[in-house]
Protein backbone atom coordinates (compact mmCIF):
# COMPACT_ATOMS: atom_id res chain seq x y z
CA UNK A 1 0.00 0.00 0.00
CA UNK A 2 1.18 3.39 -1.00
CA UNK A 3 1.57 6.32 1.24
CA UNK A 4 -1.50 7.84 -0.59
CA UNK A 5 -3.98 5.05 0.22
CA UNK A 6 -2.79 4.88 3.57
CA UNK A 7 -3.33 7.98 4.67
CA UNK A 8 -7.24 7.83 2.80
CA UNK A 9 -7.41 4.61 4.94
CA UNK A 10 -6.45 6.38 8.19
CA UNK A 11 -8.65 9.42 7.31
CA UNK A 12 -11.74 7.20 6.19
CA UNK A 13 -11.42 5.58 10.20
CA UNK A 14 -11.29 8.73 11.93
CA UNK A 15 -14.15 10.24 10.48
CA UNK A 16 -16.39 7.08 11.31
CA UNK A 17 -14.95 7.07 14.78
CA UNK A 18 -15.71 10.57 15.09
CA UNK A 19 -19.37 10.06 13.74
CA UNK A 20 -20.26 6.98 16.09
CA UNK A 21 -18.87 8.77 19.47
CA UNK A 22 -20.69 12.01 18.04
CA UNK A 23 -24.50 9.51 17.91
CA UNK A 24 -23.16 7.55 21.26
CA UNK A 25 -22.85 11.27 22.72
CA UNK A 26 -26.75 12.12 21.72
CA UNK A 27 -28.14 9.32 22.83
CA UNK A 28 -26.87 9.85 26.62
CA UNK A 29 -27.53 13.53 26.52
CA UNK A 30 -30.70 12.67 24.89
CA UNK A 31 -33.83 15.03 26.91
CA UNK A 32 -36.68 12.35 27.69
CA UNK A 33 -39.83 13.42 25.08
CA UNK A 34 -42.03 12.89 28.03
CA UNK A 35 -41.09 14.30 31.37
CA UNK A 36 -44.58 13.92 32.60
CA UNK A 37 -45.34 10.33 32.55
CA UNK A 38 -42.55 10.34 35.34
CA UNK A 39 -43.62 9.35 38.54
CA UNK A 40 -44.74 11.86 40.93
CA UNK A 41 -44.43 9.77 44.21
CA UNK A 42 -40.66 11.12 45.32
CA UNK A 43 -39.78 8.95 48.32
CA UNK A 44 -37.67 10.40 51.32
CA UNK A 45 -36.71 6.70 52.53
CA UNK A 46 -38.57 3.95 54.05
CA UNK A 47 -39.39 0.61 53.24
CA UNK A 48 -43.24 0.19 54.60
CA UNK A 49 -46.25 0.14 52.80
CA UNK A 50 -47.86 3.24 53.92
CA UNK A 51 -51.48 2.74 52.23
CA UNK A 52 -52.66 1.11 54.55
CA UNK A 53 -52.81 4.09 57.06
CA UNK A 54 -55.70 6.14 57.02
CA UNK A 55 -56.42 8.99 54.94
CA UNK A 56 -56.77 12.53 56.82
CA UNK A 57 -57.39 15.69 54.55
CA UNK A 58 -57.03 19.36 55.81
CA UNK A 59 -55.74 22.75 54.65
CA UNK A 60 -52.55 23.84 56.09
CA UNK A 61 -52.76 27.41 58.53
CA UNK A 62 -49.03 27.49 59.08
CA UNK A 63 -46.00 25.99 59.65
CA UNK A 64 -45.21 24.82 63.29
CA UNK A 65 -40.78 25.94 63.01
CA UNK A 66 -38.64 24.54 65.33
CA UNK A 67 -36.60 26.69 67.85
CA UNK A 68 -33.86 25.92 65.68
CA UNK A 69 -35.69 26.87 62.23
CA UNK A 70 -36.33 23.39 60.99
CA UNK A 71 -40.03 22.45 59.87
CA UNK A 72 -41.49 20.62 62.59
CA UNK A 73 -44.94 20.36 61.97
CA UNK A 74 -47.99 21.84 60.55
CA UNK A 75 -51.21 23.17 62.11
CA UNK A 76 -54.32 22.49 60.09
CA UNK A 77 -57.26 24.95 60.05
CA UNK A 78 -59.53 22.44 62.25
CA UNK A 79 -56.88 23.00 65.10
CA UNK A 80 -55.13 19.61 64.32
CA UNK A 81 -51.49 19.48 64.73
CA UNK A 82 -49.36 17.36 62.27
CA UNK A 83 -46.09 16.08 63.71
CA UNK A 84 -43.11 14.77 61.32
CA UNK A 85 -39.64 13.89 61.64
CA UNK A 86 -37.02 16.99 60.56
CA UNK A 87 -35.78 14.70 57.44
CA UNK A 88 -38.99 14.73 56.04
CA UNK A 89 -39.78 18.29 57.30
CA UNK A 90 -37.25 19.61 54.52
CA UNK A 91 -39.27 17.91 51.75
CA UNK A 92 -42.21 19.16 53.37
CA UNK A 93 -41.59 22.92 53.00
CA UNK A 94 -41.03 22.69 49.04
CA UNK A 95 -44.00 20.28 48.66
CA UNK A 96 -47.08 22.71 50.63
CA UNK A 97 -47.54 25.81 51.87
CA UNK A 98 -49.87 27.81 54.24
CA UNK A 99 -53.71 27.74 52.12
CA UNK A 100 -53.42 24.95 50.87
CA UNK A 101 -55.41 21.77 51.33
CA UNK A 102 -53.13 18.22 51.88
CA UNK A 103 -53.71 14.33 52.27
CA UNK A 104 -52.09 12.97 55.18
CA UNK A 105 -51.67 9.29 55.90
CA UNK A 106 -51.25 9.11 59.44
CA UNK A 107 -52.30 7.86 63.87
CA UNK A 108 -54.31 10.36 64.80
CA UNK A 109 -53.85 10.94 68.84
CA UNK A 110 -56.89 9.42 70.75
CA UNK A 111 -58.24 12.22 72.47
CA UNK A 112 -55.99 15.08 71.34
CA UNK A 113 -55.46 17.28 68.28
CA UNK A 114 -52.59 15.40 66.74
CA UNK A 115 -51.59 13.57 64.13
CA UNK A 116 -48.38 11.70 63.25
CA UNK A 117 -47.66 11.96 59.49
CA UNK A 118 -45.98 9.36 57.21
CA UNK A 119 -46.79 10.76 53.74
CA UNK A 120 -47.74 13.76 52.73
CA UNK A 121 -49.62 15.07 49.55
CA UNK A 122 -50.84 18.12 47.57
CA UNK A 123 -54.13 18.27 45.45
CA UNK A 124 -51.34 17.16 42.06
CA UNK A 125 -50.66 13.76 43.31
CA UNK A 126 -47.23 15.03 44.56
CA UNK A 127 -46.28 12.66 47.80
CA UNK A 128 -43.36 12.69 49.75
CA UNK A 129 -43.37 9.72 52.49
CA UNK A 130 -41.19 8.32 55.05
CA UNK A 131 -41.46 5.86 58.19
CA UNK A 132 -38.75 7.01 60.22
CA UNK A 133 -40.56 7.46 63.63
CA UNK A 134 -37.98 10.51 64.63
CA UNK A 135 -40.56 13.42 65.20
CA UNK A 136 -39.31 15.79 67.57
CA UNK A 137 -36.44 18.40 67.27
CA UNK A 138 -33.27 17.34 70.10
CA UNK A 139 -32.33 20.21 72.27
CA UNK A 140 -29.03 21.59 71.22
CA UNK A 141 -27.19 24.40 72.28
CA UNK A 142 -28.50 28.04 70.39
CA UNK A 143 -25.72 30.98 70.42
CA UNK A 144 -27.35 34.54 69.53
CA UNK A 145 -29.41 36.47 71.56
CA UNK A 146 -32.92 36.22 73.27
CA UNK A 147 -35.94 37.02 71.46
CA UNK A 148 -38.95 38.40 73.59
CA UNK A 149 -42.35 37.64 72.60
CA UNK A 150 -45.61 37.99 73.76
CA UNK A 151 -49.77 37.70 72.91
CA UNK A 152 -52.74 35.61 73.14
CA UNK A 153 -52.29 31.96 73.09
CA UNK A 154 -54.24 30.26 70.09
CA UNK A 155 -53.74 26.57 70.98
CA UNK A 156 -50.97 24.39 72.75
CA UNK A 157 -48.84 21.74 70.83
CA UNK A 158 -47.90 18.17 71.90
CA UNK A 159 -45.13 15.84 71.49
CA UNK A 160 -45.40 12.61 69.93
CA UNK A 161 -45.91 11.25 73.95
CA UNK A 162 -48.92 13.56 74.17
CA UNK A 163 -47.37 15.68 76.47
CA UNK A 164 -47.74 19.81 76.21
CA UNK A 165 -44.62 21.31 74.86
CA UNK A 166 -45.37 24.50 73.84
CA UNK A 167 -48.17 26.77 72.35
CA UNK A 168 -48.86 28.94 69.17
CA UNK A 169 -49.95 32.76 69.30
CA UNK A 170 -52.47 34.40 67.50
CA UNK A 171 -49.72 36.29 65.84
CA UNK A 172 -48.40 32.54 64.55
CA UNK A 173 -45.17 32.40 66.73
CA UNK A 174 -44.37 29.41 68.56
CA UNK A 175 -43.06 28.77 71.99
CA UNK A 176 -41.61 26.09 73.24
CA UNK A 177 -41.52 24.79 76.65
CA UNK A 178 -40.12 21.47 78.50
CA UNK A 179 -42.97 19.32 79.05
CA UNK A 180 -42.11 19.52 82.88
CA UNK A 181 -42.11 22.99 83.15
CA UNK A 182 -45.43 22.97 81.19
CA UNK A 183 -46.71 20.74 83.69
CA UNK A 184 -46.51 23.98 86.06
CA UNK A 185 -47.92 26.59 84.13
CA UNK A 186 -51.46 24.61 83.28
CA UNK A 187 -53.72 27.08 83.82
CA UNK A 188 -51.33 29.56 81.60
CA UNK A 189 -51.07 27.68 78.78
CA UNK A 190 -54.22 28.13 77.61
CA UNK A 191 -56.04 28.79 74.59
CA UNK A 192 -57.32 32.98 75.26
CA UNK A 193 -54.75 33.41 77.87
CA UNK A 194 -51.86 36.39 77.66
CA UNK A 195 -48.31 35.03 77.96
CA UNK A 196 -44.83 36.68 77.21
CA UNK A 197 -41.60 34.64 77.01
CA UNK A 198 -38.04 35.18 76.24
CA UNK A 199 -35.75 32.40 74.71
CA UNK A 200 -33.34 31.54 71.83
CA UNK A 201 -34.52 30.81 69.08
CA UNK A 202 -35.31 31.67 64.90
CA UNK A 203 -36.97 33.48 62.83
CA UNK A 204 -37.42 32.61 59.38
CA UNK A 205 -39.37 31.76 55.97
CA UNK A 206 -41.35 29.03 58.13
CA UNK A 207 -42.12 31.52 60.87
CA UNK A 208 -40.88 32.41 64.27
CA UNK A 209 -39.71 30.05 67.07
CA UNK A 210 -38.00 30.21 70.61
CA UNK A 211 -36.94 27.76 73.52
CA UNK A 212 -38.67 29.87 76.59
CA UNK A 213 -35.80 30.54 79.23
CA UNK A 214 -38.42 32.47 81.42
CA UNK A 215 -42.22 33.00 81.03
CA UNK A 216 -45.08 34.49 82.84
CA UNK A 217 -47.83 36.33 82.19
CA UNK A 218 -46.24 40.04 81.38
CA UNK A 219 -42.04 41.33 81.37
CA UNK A 220 -43.11 42.32 85.00
CA UNK A 221 -43.90 38.68 86.56
CA UNK A 222 -41.33 36.20 85.15
CA UNK A 223 -40.24 32.47 85.92
CA UNK A 224 -37.09 30.89 85.03
CA UNK A 225 -37.55 27.94 83.73
CA UNK A 226 -35.10 24.59 83.54
CA UNK A 227 -31.82 25.70 81.72
CA UNK A 228 -32.71 23.00 78.33
CA UNK A 229 -28.86 22.95 77.22
CA UNK A 230 -27.71 22.17 80.73
CA UNK A 231 -25.92 19.19 81.46
CA UNK A 232 -27.79 16.39 83.49
CA UNK A 233 -26.94 16.31 87.16
CA UNK A 234 -24.36 14.54 88.53
CA UNK A 235 -21.80 13.62 91.51
CA UNK A 236 -19.97 16.89 93.42
CA UNK A 237 -16.98 18.11 92.14
CA UNK A 238 -14.30 16.25 93.95
CA UNK A 239 -16.31 13.40 94.98
CA UNK A 240 -14.42 9.99 93.62
CA UNK A 241 -17.07 9.28 90.71
CA UNK A 242 -16.86 13.01 89.82
CA UNK A 243 -15.09 11.87 86.50
CA UNK A 244 -17.46 9.47 85.59
CA UNK A 245 -19.34 10.45 82.41
CA UNK A 246 -23.03 9.05 81.88
CA UNK A 247 -24.11 6.53 79.23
Amino acid sequence: MNRKSLFLSYATLLTTTILLNSTAIAKTNKTPQNPSNNSSRITIKGIMDLSVLPVINGTIVQYIPSPYGHLDGLLLRNGEQVIFSSSLGEAVKRLVHPGQDIIIRGLKAYKLPLIQAFSIGDQNGHIIEEDSLQTSHFPIPTIGPDYSVNGTIKTTIHNLQGQINGVILNDTTVIYIQPSDANNFKTLLTAGKTIYAKGAGSNNSLGKAIQARVLGTNAENLVTLDDINAPPPGPPAGSPTYDNIRQ
